[in-house]
């Protein structure tokens, strides 16, 4: 059953690091109940209270509050990985276009783990050519690029992503050089576990800086196309 977001919980970050102890198919299964109303049924109830914003944002986003959909399964994929914990400590939510080749599409995320939280939007791995066409439309329309941005200024977010080390273009300076050099990119804001998570002005938050973000979403998905 999925009730209205209300925030997380102590007991959200209890369980985590208690996972983190605990990290065993025993200990899991014994305790299956705690991750299912403290982690997971505050995930769904994220989901369904910002999906009509994603919707409004882009009506092919996929909404549905359901694991591998929106939601980041709690099992780890251990195979091919010298760590062989079983299960994630870190948990994220992600609002994508259904796509075989989602990694290189524009996603919103919100992740947390017992160390804090961020949440944001850009490219898993944007392709070399995505991040060409980027370049060029910061070249072709630089006061549009620069108008889709100018929400970072005040809501504390920073752009993340690797970096090219050498320098792709001596006439760019400040922001936009920074936007230049880089091999892939994100937005994102990072918190402490402060109030707002354990709060319902945390879905509030997120849907205002979501809705802001939008102008850089188009472009991110235009320079995909």
């Amino acid at each position: 059953m999925i009730t209205d977001f209300s925030g997380f919980s102590r007991k959200t970050v209890a369980y985590l690091k208690n996972l983190e102890r605990n990290n065993n198919k025993h200990w899991f299964e014994t305790h299956r109940s705690e991750y299912e109303e403290h982690l997971l049924g505050p995930m769904r109830a994220l989901v369904v209270r910002l999906a009509p914003a994603m919707l409004g944002i882009d009506p092919f986003l996929d909404v549905r509050p359901s694991i591998d959909k929106t939601i980041s399964r709690i099992h780890r994929d251990i195979r091919f990985s010298k760590d062989k914990s079983p299960y994630r400590t870190t948990l994220w939510i992600a609002f994508k276009r259904s796509s075989k080749d989602w990694k290189q599409d524009p996603t919103y995320a919100m992740e947390f783990s017992e160390r804090g939280y961020w949440y944001g939007m850009g490219f898993y791995q944007a392709s070399r050519r995505t991040m060409d066409n980027l370049r060029a439309i910061i070249d072709d329309k630089p006061e549009r690029f620069l108008e889709a941005i100018e929400f970072m200024k005040s809501g504390g977010f920073e752009l993340g992503g690797d970096k090219y080390k050498r320098i792709i273009d001596p006439s760019k300076t400040g922001v936009l050089a920074d936007w230049y050099q880089r091999r892939n990119c994100y937005v994102f804001r990072k918190s402490r576990l402060d109030d707002v998570f354990f709060s319902d002005k945390l879905a509030a938050e997120m849907t205002r800086s979501f809705n802001e973000m939008k102008p850089l979403y188009e472009i991110f998905w235009l320079a995909r196309s």
